[in-house]
């Protein structure tokens, strides 16, 4: 050991200076280049340089507390040059495998940095826990996005995980799971926050703050689409004396008194073959459509708009019981 350290002693002060150490154990006694700490390279410009060169050995760091113990171990060879790094374990299966022993202890790789300081609660987490199951902790207060790479404008945010919804201060259920999909921005650029526990497709639209608890889609085109404030909420709406189930839709700008409406609700029945009464079946048999005003027409109106409260084109038949269980049923044709 006393040689090894003037070794890299030596190493250190003369540039440019290839330092051997020479191990003999009895049966194998390996010549100058088998193992060497130095620098490599010249002038300012240096590497240092660990190797160990004896066949397909390791490099294996130890420390010393009630015994010698293990901690770090660079695989000479996996069946591959890959340099398998283990800490924690003297076998890892993978480039990084970190491992505990201790079956009450959790296993984590922690990132942090500047702006999120260096403290055991600060930056992110990923590994297992003590029992075994996997997690991805964000510990600061914000959000957590996940990129791919568009080949135009390189990676774009798909997914965002809202921090406790701040941006929504009138939201009833502050500090709940908020999750964005599918519409985001370049990496490094603020991304909107998601406008309801599941916010599928673009921001802004058409929201209230009771548009909570459930799924907000917008257009996946964004607010500059000529339709990017056509939306759709299903979910929860609070009240004052408990929570109703809505559905709601809308688009920006549409008045409900619209003659000529763009923003309909509708019902499509995905037929496999075509109608025998010729009824649409490339995007979808409509069997019911629903405009702002509140008309709703109850068969195909794909060539025109509901024109009263219920707008019924085929065969209608309206039943009715009374208290005493008498059926009044009454059968009606409509002109289609």
């Amino acid at each position: 050991m006393k040689t090894i350290s003037i070794f890299i002693l030596i190493a250190l002060l003369l540039p440019n200076l290839l330092i051997y150490s020479q191990v003999t154990n009895g049966t194998n006694t390996p010549g100058p280049g088998t193992e060497f700490v130095g620098w490599n390279g010249g002038g300012t410009s240096k590497d240092l340089d660990i190797q160990n060169q004896h066949g397909s050995k390791n490099i294996n760091f130890f420390t010393t507390g009630s015994s010698t113990t293990q901690k770090v171990i660079i695989l000479g060879s996996t069946g591959s040059d890959d340099g398998f790094v283990g800490i924690g374990t003297t076998g890892p299966q993978n480039l990084l495998h970190l491992h505990v022993a201790a079956s009450s202890t959790p296993v984590f790789a922690q990132f942090t940095n500047a702006a999120t300081g260096s403290t055991s609660t600060d930056g992110l987490l990923v590994g297992v826990d003590h029992i075994g199951v996997a997690q991805l902790i964000q510990q600061e207060a914000k959000d957590m996005r996940f990129f791919t790479t568009n080949s135009t404008v390189g990676p774009e945010l798909r997914v965002n995980i809202s921090e406790a919804g701040a941006t929504f201060p009138a939201q009833f259920y502050t500090g709940t799971t908020r999750v964005g999909i599918g519409y985001g921005g370049p990496a490094g650029t603020t991304s909107f926050a998601p406008q309801a526990m599941l916010h599928i497709g673009a921001p802004g639209g058409v929201w209230r703050d009771w548009m909570d608890v459930g799924t907000y889609m917008g257009s996946i085109n964004g607010p500059s689409d000529a339709f990017g404030q056509d939306m759709m909420y299903s979910g929860l709406y609070h009240t004052t004396i408990g929570n109703d189930a809505v559905l709601a839709w809308g688009g920006g700008g549409a008045c409900i008194d619209d003659p000529s409406p763009t923003h309909y609700f509708r019902i499509l029945s995905m037929d496999q073959s075509p109608c025998s009464d010729g009824g649409q079946v490339t995007d979808g048999r409509e069997v019911v459509r629903i405009i702002p005003k509140g008309y709703v027409g109850i068969g195909d109106f794909t060539t025109g708009d509901p024109l009263y409260g219920l707008d019924v084109k085929g065969t209608a038949d309206i039943r009715t019981v009374a208290n005493d269980n008498t059926l009044t049923e009454v059968t009606a044709t409509f002109q289609v």
